[in-house]
């Protein structure tokens, strides 16, 4: 939510300091609701690990060799069906 409103710079010299040359003259004054989020919560690798635990993110982490292309969906495809053809 916004609100403007355009006044004379001098009706606000009892909220707050106005640069001098803004004195006598009409300025805008724009105020918003600040929405202050909470911060994450921090973890550390040992509580991570045991999030992780049994999850799909965990199966995923390290099926690709680390790169420093891009890869496409295509090539992961690839990448996983060619390990199942070997597990044979």
């Amino acid at each position: 939510m916004l609100y403007r409103q355009i006044i004379n710079a001098d009706a606000l010299e009892s909220v707050i300091s106005v640069p001098p040359n803004f004195k006598s003259k009409k300025v805008e004054v724009v105020i918003r609701i600040i929405e202050e989020k909470e911060p994450l919560p921090k973890i550390n690798l040992r509580e991570l690990d045991t999030m992780m635990e049994g999850s799909a993110a965990q199966a995923l982490c390290g099926i690709l060799e680390n790169t420093d292309k891009d890869i496409t969906l295509d090539e992961i495809r690839t990448e996983r069906l060619s390990k199942y053809e070997r597990a044979d």
